[in-house]
């Protein structure tokens, strides 16, 4: 029997998957998405996304909708550990985002007009944005591939359409992007779980604006079972641009936390051309920042991948805060102005 760690599938998560045993002991398998071993920073470049094969297979959607088995994937990567695929995942991605930060072309940095691009890049199952390095990743992804849009579906989603009865399928050549999450194991302290999420962006289906139509009618019809018949979906983001937000900090997490607040309110972002450096190579360094462990390849010491992962923990958790602030001091503003304005209508009624 197998099980995914979440309640996505197991074509969606496709490294973590539990074997429960006959004995009722659960092993854990990974079957890790391959990636580029080439050291990119001697190299001097880093090869496109669109150039690299993030699956190392070509795939059509007939091959993601039959997929590997969990058994044909653990026979094809037994060898390698939970934390080594973590890693291999974690350290590309890093490179990446380091090299658009690098060349000025991050969405997170303004461009020649100062305001910074909050175009969200979004998850087609929840309607949510995606948020820290995932999002500057998936911005990434989707211009070097030339997408339309950042808008991101997973196999399993694709699969329940067809399942009602729905022509869609990812157009054959096509390759996926995954992101890489941790997620702390409930009740205990310092466990964690390393997950990678599969995913294609719309513009890779047969039929995009359809399917978009798709995910918009399953969403209008969850909604009024679960809420009944007058039910209609919220808009997480407002369709017209908000007051801007102003940069107030150069530190990673404040730079990068108030950038994803612009992005969730859809608000103009701006920054001024010396924080956007002092932001830049403030991140850089952070980065790259040396440990105190010494590598048993190079003798030097080594650098911590998973600092990305760290930087974005707490930028999304600085964005929550950022935002609740931000949005109660805009009420509070609001409401102590219609106060005046009744006191006003009143000292001239008193008036006349």
């Amino acid at each position: 029997m197998y099980q995914t760690e979440d309640g996505l599938t197991k074509k969606d998560v496709v490294i973590i998957v539990s074997k429960v045993t006959k004995k009722g002991v659960v092993k854990k398998f990974f079957a890790p998405l391959k990636i580029s071993t080439l050291n990119i920073s001697k190299l001097g470049y880093t090869p496109t996304l669109s150039s690299r094969d993030i699956n190392n297979k070509e795939k059509s959607m007939s091959d993601v909708n039959e997929g590997a088995t969990a058994q044909e994937a653990l026979a094809e990567e037994k060898n390698f550990s939970p934390r080594e695929l973590a890693f291999r995942d974690i350290n590309w991605q890093r490179a990446v985002i380091a090299k658009t930060i690098k060349e000025g072309t991050s969405p997170c940095l303004p461009g020649k007009d100062g305001y910074a691009d909050i175009t969200p890049s979004i998850s087609m199952a929840t309607g949510k944005t995606y948020h820290g390095y995932h999002h500057l990743y998936l911005r990434e992804h989707q211009k070097q591939n030339g997408f339309p849009t950042a808008e991101y579906v997973t196999p399993s989603i694709i699969e329940k359409a067809r399942e009602q009865g729905k022509n869609f399928f990812i157009e054959a050549g096509q390759k996926s992007v995954s992101l890489h999450t941790s997620e702390k194991i409930e009740g205990t302290e310092n466990d964690w779980v390393e997950k990678r999420i599969v995913l294609f962006n719309i513009a890779q289906l047969n039929k995009p604006s359809e399917f978009r139509k798709w995910i918009e009618q399953n969403k209008l019809e969850h909604g009024q079972e679960e809420h009944g018949a007058n039910w209609s979906p919220t808009e997480r983001r407002s369709k017209t641009p908000g007051p801007e937000i102003i940069c107030s900090s150069t530190d990673p997490e404040k730079y990068l936390g108030q950038f994803l607040t612009a992005v969730s309110l859809n608000r103009p972002f701006k920054v001024n051309p010396e924080q956007a450096e002092e932001f830049s190579e403030k991140f850089t360094d952070s980065l790259w920042e040396r440990t105190g462990k010494i590598s048993e390849i190079t003798g030097k010491k080594t650098t911590d991948p998973f600092k990305l992962q760290k930087i974005s923990r707490e930028a999304n958790a600085y964005c929550k805060d950022f935002m609740y602030n931000l949005l109660a001091e805009e009420r509070k503003q609001e409401r102590d102005q219609k106060q005046e304005q009744k006191q006003e209508q009143s000292r001239k009624g008193h008036g006349r």
